[in-house]
């Protein structure tokens, strides 16, 4: 094998092998004005095959666009951030974090809640019976459902 090619071949993977940073987010502050907090209890099935998840929910949202949204069972099992341009969520117990730019994914509807909480629409992909004593959500396709109350700030 010749030098040039075994040269190309590394310059080659080392252009290819690029690093990704993650994103980076503020700190919410959410005693800074513009922000609504509601706290509740929801029921979440991320597929049709898997059972359903009982916990804490809490939802905030500032009126420039950024949310704040987070399910627990005693721990933080999921954390999502949105800023309406991006969105990342985050599932501590297993070391998993996914983030993207809107639109939102047609999964996880987690990021779907700062929707609800405000009465806004949830996006294609989804169904929802919504009034904060009571909503639920679905998607159809993957079949994840939430489904619980958020108490009104």
């Amino acid at each position: 094998m010749s030098k040039a090619r075994i040269l190309f071949g590394l310059l080659a993977m080392i252009c290819l092998s690029g690093c990704h940073t993650p994103l980076q987010w503020d700190t919410f502050k959410f005693s800074d004005p513009g922000w609504t907090v509601w706290n509740g209890q929801a029921v979440w099935r991320p597929t049709r095959s898997m059972p359903e998840l009982s916990g804490d929910l809490t939802v905030a949202v500032n009126t420039n666009g950024q949310a704040f949204v987070q399910f627990t069972k005693t721990l933080p099992f999921a954390t999502a951030r949105l800023d309406g341009k991006r969105w990342q969520i985050e599932f501590p117990a297993g070391d998993r974090l996914y983030s993207g730019r809107f639109p939102l994914p047609s999964h996880f509807g987690l990021l779907r809640l700062p929707a609800v909480a405000t009465e806004s629409p949830v996006g294609k992909h989804w169904t929802k019976k919504v009034d904060l004593d009571q909503w639920e959500l679905q998607n159809v396709g993957t079949g994840e459902t939430l489904r619980g109350y958020l108490n009104k700030p």
